[in-house]
């Protein structure tokens, strides 16, 4: 009998997944080997520790955490592959921001990777052997996304860790989608009163245009009888005259009428404008990419991103202090990189002096 017990027993121990506790908070959940890390939590973070690898060495070590932040960049109304590729850029951020490279120590390779789970990593392995890697788990209004570096000094017990980090599972889910759908009907609801103002607008501006066109109608037929009576009367001088000189020819410009009103498409482009304006920092540039990409004309797009009344370098400044809330940039990379998103170069100067300040 005792002899069954312990065969049942060693079978229970050999099939048995190495895995063997779980996590799991309102926010992550993941799979660990507790004979080789543990959980310690603190605020917001989730960190995962070796039970008995040595003492790290300064500003270099062997870590592995799940954290959130606020997405001040969050808008329901960007695409898949707008989305898709701010992970991508939000995970490569992150990962250069996060872990510092040590002098003597290079890059050896660099990667993008899309995992199934929707999820987006950016890959960063160091020519002393080093792997970095940032998971961003979604996109939201928040930001759920895991980090891990596994040092040289660690690579025994590596497998146990990138296992648990590939094992982080988000838990919010549901609660993001049903804050997207809040926040879209919300916007939605906001594009309906904009239309139904600008309906009214256009009535009334209809109603001003034709009492207008009536009376430039009247104007022009006071001016083409002008014309008239001026060549009349040119003709009746050049009757009179004895020489044999060539008449002079009388070319009278066609009567334009002007109006300064903007088009209906510039005004609803200057509106959307200062809308993205009241909840993002955008470039002069980046906000006309961004009308036109909604369907205005660059004439519209132009014109919205001249009469908004937006400050570019304030613009540059905001935008500084948003990237420096979530990452670390050296003043010329903070330069570099809101040049690339499309500030003139004394408005990105001015914007990374100003947010370093």
């Amino acid at each position: 009998m005792r002899k069954v017990v312990f065969i049942c027993l060693c079978i229970f121990l050999l099939t048995t997944p190495l895995y063997a506790q779980q996590y799991s908070n309102s926010d992550f959940s993941f799979e660990y080997d507790d004979g080789v890390l543990f959980v310690e939590e603190k605020n917001d973070t989730i960190a995962l520790k070796s039970i008995d690898i040595p003492e790290p060495s300064e500003g270099h070590n062997t870590v592995l955490g799940c954290l959130k932040q606020k997405n001040t960049e969050y808008s329901n109304s960007y695409s898949e592959q707008d989305i898709s590729g701010f992970m991508a850029q939000f995970a490569k951020v992150m990962c250069y921001g996060l872990f510092d490279v040590d002098p003597g120590i290079s890059v050896k390779s660099e990667s993008t990777l899309y995992l199934d789970d929707g999820s987006s990593e950016y890959i960063i392995e160091l020519s002393d052997g080093t792997f970095e890697s940032v998971r961003l788990l979604n996109y939201g209004e928040t930001l759920y996304y895991a980090i891990l570096r596994i040092c040289p000094y660690s690579a025994d017990i590596a497998d146990a860790y990138k296992n648990a980090y590939y094992s982080i599972e988000l838990n919010q889910t549901n609660d993001n989608n049903e804050n997207d759908q809040s926040a879209k009907i919300e916007e939605l609801e906001l594009i309906i009163m904009e239309k139904d103002i600008q309906i009214s607008q256009l009535n009334e501006i209809n109603d001003k245009n034709e009492a207008k066109i009536e009376q430039l109608e009247e104007d022009l037929k006071e001016e083409k009888k002008k014309v008239e009576d001026l060549k009349k009367a040119l003709s009746e001088e050049t009757e009179q005259t004895e020489t044999e000189q060539e008449k002079p020819k009388v070319t009278v410009a066609p009567v334009k009428s002007e109006t300064s009103e903007p088009t209906v498409g510039q005004k609803n482009a200057l509106n959307r404008a200062k809308t993205y304006l009241e909840y993002s920092a955008f470039s002069k540039q980046g906000l006309i990419e961004q009308l036109e990409y909604e369907g205005y004309t660059h004439n519209e797009a132009v014109y919205a991103a001249n009469h908004c009344g937006a400050n570019w370098s304030e613009q540059a400044y905001k935008r500084a202090q948003t990237y420096l809330e979530y990452s670390s940039f050296s003043k010329d990379g903070l330069i570099e990189q809101l040049e690339y998103e499309g500030f003139t170069h004394s408005e990105a100067y001015y914007g990374a002096t100003m947010a370093y300040k």
